[in-house]
């Protein structure tokens, strides 16, 4: 990833660069929006790689407090979690059917006779 350092820039030669393209640019015949707003992006991003300096920042986000040992026991746990799964799923744990913890009719029997004794 691209990060420009705008306080490095050379405002000057950013002012100058535009400058000369506006001159062009407003003199010439107009074409189609599309034509002109290219000529336009073009200018400026030409102007900004030219006169901003940049460097290049890693695209995966890192935290200051993600240090190699993190890494590595968080590598761990990741490989150590896979290889649970894949030993559930070869032992076929994974298709053992559980059965439901309340079964609804007998709870709604037992229920309605606990408030018909409390009725009483």
């Amino acid at each position: 990833m691209k990060d420009c350092l705008w306080k490095k820039a050379n405002i000057q030669g950013i002012k100058q660069h535009l400058q000369a393209f506006s001159s062009t640019f407003f003199v010439s015949e107009t074409g189609s929006i599309e034509n002109e707003w290219s000529k336009f992006k073009s200018a400026i991003t030409s102007s900004v790689n030219k006169f901003v300096p940049s460097k290049m920042s890693s695209t995966h986000p890192t935290h200051p407090w993600v240090d190699t040992d993190l890494r590595c026991l968080t590598r761990r746990l990741t490989a150590s979690t896979l290889e649970s799964q894949e030993n559930r799923e070869r032992e076929g744990l994974d298709t053992i059917q559980r059965p439901p913890k309340v079964c609804p009719k007998s709870h709604t029997t037992s229920r309605d006779l606990i408030l018909a004794e409390g009725c009483k």
